[in-house]
Order: structure tokens, then sequence, then C-alpha cells
């Protein structure tokens, strides 16, 4: 078993053997979470600084009523971090690897008893393409997913499963994602995907037909840590966190 820390915290987390390393899409992605829950409006020319803005302790607390669901959740790291800064939030992930939903709440757990408090959270173990049987209709003011970013059948699949299902889409594609999305986000609520910008024009024709508007579009530069607009300096790696909300 591999382990994995946040920034302030002193907690060493679970991670399965076989999961893809935590990586900085997930902080890029939680940070654009954050800055949406406290109501900033940053201006993406002038970028946004990873070390100032993750928070370094339990002091950054703050009581934010609301529903936050994780399609596609692995070992909780994106909740983890939200359920650090925000306290009074009610967290659902969905996950379709029984062994890491295990993790998830394990993880959780642990970070509960670090900070003598109850996270209201569930983890739910399903494919999310399917959730009617378990979610029915409730809706989340805030839907967060970093997916698998390759379509089946394309590249080098690895013969681990879970790390398979972690790169590719085995279960479900971004259409379905999209759809799922649709159907849970409250009205005025949003949604945050990060995705390759190679797969721009997909995810963007996909929105389109299902009435789903791109509220905004952050390009991440991991070499500055930051996100920006500088169209010369989108290539192949680039990814793009998208704010989607309906149409």
């Amino acid at each position: 078993m591999k382990t994995f820390t946040i920034p302030g915290l002193e907690i060493e987390f679970k991670q399965h053997v076989s999961s893809q390393s935590v990586s900085e899409d997930a902080y890029f992605l939680y940070l654009k979470a954050v800055q949406h829950i406290k109501g900033r409006s940053e201006c993406a020319t002038t970028g946004l600084d990873v070390a100032s803005r993750v928070p370094t302790d339990g002091q950054s607390e703050i009581a934010t009523t609301g529903k936050v669901l994780d399609l596609g959740t692995g070992n909780g790291i994106l909740l983890l971090m939200l359920a650090k800064d925000f306290k009074d939030m009610y967290f659902t992930g969905i996950e379709i690897v029984k062994d890491l939903c295990e993790i998830a709440v394990y993880n959780l757990e642990k970070m509960s008893e670090y900070f003598i408090r109850i996270i209201n959270y569930k983890i739910l173990q399903a494919n999310y393409t399917n959730l009617e049987d378990i979610l029915f209709d409730e809706k989340y003011e805030i839907i967060i997913s970093n997916p698998p970013y390759f379509p089946d059948k394309t590249g080098r699949m690895s013969t681990d499963i879970i790390r398979a299902i972690s790169k590719f889409e085995l279960y479900a594609t971004i259409r379905q994602l999209l759809q799922s999305i649709k159907k849970y986000l409250a009205y005025d609520g949003s949604s945050f995907i990060i995705f390759p910008f190679t797969r721009n024009e997909e995810f963007v024709a996909n929105c389109k037909e299902l009435s789903l508007e791109i509220n905004s579009y952050d390009f991440i530069d991991y070499t500055t840590k930051s996100f920006h607009v500088d169209l010369d300096k989108i290539n192949s790696k680039t990814k793009v966190i998208y704010e989607v909300i309906h149409a």
C-alpha cells in the first residue's frame, strides 16, 4: 500500500498500490472548486499561484453549507482536500472499484479523527453512468470529476485493471459523464472537470448536444504552477478545467 500527504496536514493517507499517483491535476481541480465556493472572481490572465492558495492548516476551515458530488473519487483525494477547508458541507463520492471505496472511507475517517470532528460524507461503489438507484433525484451544488483521460482501445493499456480504469474510459465515456452531471447538478450549480485539451472539440460538442454550457476554461501551466490563457503555450500535454453549468 502506498501513501500520500496533503500540504499542511501531518497525516499519511492510504493509496492503492495500483492507483495512479496523486498528481497536480487534483490540486488544480481542488483550487478551482475552492475559488468557486469562496465566491472569488480571479482574473485568469493574472494567474493563480498554487503555493499561496493551498490552505496550510486546520485554521482555514470555513463553515459553508452545500452538497458536493465527486464522480470517480478514487482514494478520496478531492473530498479530503475540500473537507479540510469546508466543515459543514456534505460530500458524496462515487467509485466503481470496491478496494478504492474502502480506502476513501479509511482516509476520510482518518481526517475526521485528526480534526476531531464529523465529516459528512458517503462513499458509494457504483458506475457513475447508472446512479438512479442510489442518488435518486438528489441534486448537488457542486460536481467535480477527474475522469479517465483516454478513450477505450487507444494507447498502451496496463494489464492491471485498477490502473487501466484510472486512465482509460473502460466503463464510462466523457459523454456519459456529462449526462450524469446534467442529471444531478442543481439548476444553479457548477461542475468542474479536468480534461486534456487534445479532446477539447469532443468535450465542447458533447456539452452543446446535452444543453450544458461551458461557463469558463482554465488552462493549466505546470511550469509556472498557475492557470493561464496563453494560447501560444497550449500543447498536447495541456489540461483544462471546464466549469460546466446548465445552459
